[in-house]
Protein backbone atom coordinates (compact mmCIF):
# COMPACT_ATOMS: atom_id res chain seq x y z
CA UNK A 1 0.00 0.00 0.00
CA UNK A 2 1.46 3.07 -1.60
CA UNK A 3 0.45 6.33 1.30
CA UNK A 4 -1.08 9.14 -1.47
CA UNK A 5 -3.66 11.06 -1.82
CA UNK A 6 -6.59 12.11 -4.67
CA UNK A 7 -8.07 15.83 -4.84
CA UNK A 8 -10.06 16.72 -6.90
CA UNK A 9 -9.27 20.85 -7.79
CA UNK A 10 -11.56 23.62 -9.26
CA UNK A 11 -9.54 26.45 -11.45
CA UNK A 12 -11.13 29.70 -12.33
CA UNK A 13 -10.21 31.41 -15.59
CA UNK A 14 -7.33 33.27 -14.12
CA UNK A 15 -4.98 29.81 -12.95
CA UNK A 16 -6.53 30.63 -9.24
CA UNK A 17 -7.39 27.27 -7.35
CA UNK A 18 -10.70 28.08 -6.14
CA UNK A 19 -11.51 24.79 -3.97
CA UNK A 20 -9.98 21.42 -3.32
CA UNK A 21 -12.46 18.09 -2.16
CA UNK A 22 -10.13 15.40 -0.96
CA UNK A 23 -11.43 12.32 -3.27
CA UNK A 24 -9.29 9.59 -1.77
CA UNK A 25 -6.22 9.01 0.92
CA UNK A 26 -4.13 6.03 1.48
CA UNK A 27 -4.12 5.19 4.13
CA UNK A 28 -7.71 6.25 5.29
CA UNK A 29 -7.38 9.57 7.36
CA UNK A 30 -3.78 9.36 7.64
CA UNK A 31 -3.59 13.06 6.58
CA UNK A 32 -1.96 13.02 3.29
CA UNK A 33 -5.22 14.44 1.71
CA UNK A 34 -5.12 17.45 3.54
CA UNK A 35 -1.46 17.46 2.87
CA UNK A 36 -2.06 17.74 -0.31
CA UNK A 37 -4.65 20.36 -0.39
CA UNK A 38 -2.26 22.73 1.61
CA UNK A 39 0.58 22.32 -0.43
CA UNK A 40 -1.54 23.62 -3.31
CA UNK A 41 -2.77 26.88 -1.31
CA UNK A 42 -1.67 29.77 -3.72
CA UNK A 43 -0.47 27.47 -6.60
CA UNK A 44 -1.30 29.64 -9.98
CA UNK A 45 -2.45 26.73 -12.74
CA UNK A 46 -2.89 27.23 -16.41
CA UNK A 47 -6.27 27.04 -17.18
CA UNK A 48 -8.10 25.45 -19.57
CA UNK A 49 -9.09 26.76 -23.42
CA UNK A 50 -11.86 26.86 -25.21
CA UNK A 51 -11.78 28.50 -28.46
CA UNK A 52 -8.45 30.15 -27.29
CA UNK A 53 -10.01 31.54 -23.85
CA UNK A 54 -9.68 30.78 -20.60
CA UNK A 55 -12.18 28.79 -18.84
CA UNK A 56 -12.84 27.39 -15.21
CA UNK A 57 -11.97 23.85 -14.88
CA UNK A 58 -11.32 20.91 -12.76
CA UNK A 59 -8.79 18.36 -12.32
CA UNK A 60 -7.13 15.63 -9.99
CA UNK A 61 -4.05 16.05 -8.35
CA UNK A 62 -2.53 12.99 -7.49
CA UNK A 63 0.38 12.50 -4.78
CA UNK A 64 2.18 8.95 -4.00
CA UNK A 65 4.30 9.94 -1.07
CA UNK A 66 6.30 6.41 -1.04
CA UNK A 67 7.93 8.29 -4.20
CA UNK A 68 8.36 11.69 -3.14
CA UNK A 69 11.68 12.64 -1.08
CA UNK A 70 13.42 15.53 0.78
CA UNK A 71 15.64 17.26 -1.83
CA UNK A 72 17.78 18.83 0.72
CA UNK A 73 18.24 15.90 2.63
CA UNK A 74 20.66 14.65 -0.11
CA UNK A 75 20.51 13.02 -3.64
CA UNK A 76 17.62 10.56 -4.07
CA UNK A 77 18.45 6.87 -4.92
CA UNK A 78 19.75 6.19 -8.48
CA UNK A 79 21.76 9.36 -8.37
CA UNK A 80 25.46 9.88 -10.60
CA UNK A 81 26.46 12.38 -7.85
CA UNK A 82 29.19 11.41 -5.95
CA UNK A 83 29.91 12.86 -2.00
CA UNK A 84 32.50 10.69 -1.22
CA UNK A 85 35.60 13.33 -1.38
CA UNK A 86 38.36 11.11 0.29
CA UNK A 87 38.85 10.10 -3.23
CA UNK A 88 40.69 13.74 -4.46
Amino acid sequence: MHPGAAVLAQVNAQGSLVSAKIITETPPNAGWGPLLVKGFQGAKFIPALSNSRPIPSQFDLIADYEKMFNPDSGPAISTHINHDDTNR
